[in-house]
């Protein structure tokens, strides 16, 4: 007898629990959506971390600012494709062993 991969199969008890299959077409669509917000993160730590170590040296604000925002430039201009790369692989990883939300083959059941 095939099951259909499309409908959540019944509930199961683990460690005193109720779960459920989430259907493929719930974590495909989790998946999808989670890619946006791990690349604006990604992008974001990256381009602070350039920025803030180019303008640590300089006199003030101002002129930090300047710097760091020139070295993030430059630095995605560079290596913009690798750092991509890097995100689209941990979006991969993270999502292969269900560890963003919505993206686990099982579901608590709340009742």
């Amino acid at each position: 007898m095939s099951e259909n991969i499309y409908d959540a199969p019944k509930s199961d008890s683990l460690n005193g629990q109720n779960y459920s299959q989430r259907s493929l077409i719930a974590r495909i669509l989790f998946s999808i959506l989670w890619l946006i917000p791990i690349i604006i993160l990604v992008q974001m730590l990256v381009g602070g971390v350039v920025g803030g170590m180019a303008g640590a040296g300089t006199g003030g604000f101002e002129a930090g600012k300047t710097a760091g925002e020139a070295a993030a430039n430059e630095f995605f201009s560079a290596y913009g494709l690798y750092v991509f790369l890097g995100e689209i692989l941990l979006w991969i990883v993270l999502c292969f062993f269900g560890k963003l939300p919505g993206t686990s083959k099982l579901k608590k059941v709340t009742s």
